[in-house]
């Protein structure tokens, strides 16, 4: 089952305002074989998916032949694209709504002790770093301009675990880098 995504121009939903989509501008949608599905989406500097404001239309009372037809009348879609992964399918360790107990967050980003020790571990270091760092340079707007060997020694260590990460997710998610 394949989904898309698609910047959102105008709502035509009946009971939603016209104007819906200014704070939602992001939409992403499926089909079934008896629906089609859309889900609102932040636009805004981090892209998510509001579970809460979803809508279907039963595909044998719609006179829209295709998924792309059935944005774009309901939502102005522009700019449609598909989704790389299939409906359900996840990649490992990556967060996703809805994990809420420890159980879920082990089991849904597939994750062992040791994996998640290091990972700690790895964050407290930097935490620690930058808690040594504020003893010399107040973090204030003042002093945004400051410049230390220090500061700099912590910017290439978080630049390097967030490249790491990076190398780490899209090995596994099968994606050139």
């Amino acid at each position: 089952m394949c989904a898309i995504y698609y910047k959102i121009t105008y709502t035509k939903v009946p009971g939603l305002p016209k104007n819906f989509h200014d704070d939602y501008g992001l939409g992403y949608a499926y089909e079934t074989d008896e629906y089609y599905a859309h889900f609102y989406g932040h636009n805004k500097n981090f892209y998510s998916i509001q579970a809460s404001l979803a809508l279907a239309e039963k595909k044998s009372t719609s006179q829209y032949h295709s998924l792309s037809e059935w944005v774009t009348y309901y939502f102005g879609a522009t700019d449609i694209n598909p989704i790389k992964n299939s409906i359900g399918q996840t990649i490992q360790g990556v967060w996703r709504p809805a994990l809420y107990y420890t159980n879920d967050i082990h089991q849904g980003l597939k994750t062992n002790e040791s994996e998640r020790r290091l990972s700690q571990q790895a964050l407290k270091i930097l935490l620690e770093k930058l808690d040594d760092l504020f003893l010399y340079i107040e973090p204030t707007e003042s002093s945004m301009s400051t410049y230390s060997h220090k500061t700099r020694e912590l910017l290439i260590l978080a630049c390097t675990e967030v490249e790491n990460f990076w190398m780490h997710y899209m090995q596994i998610s099968n994606n050139p880098s």
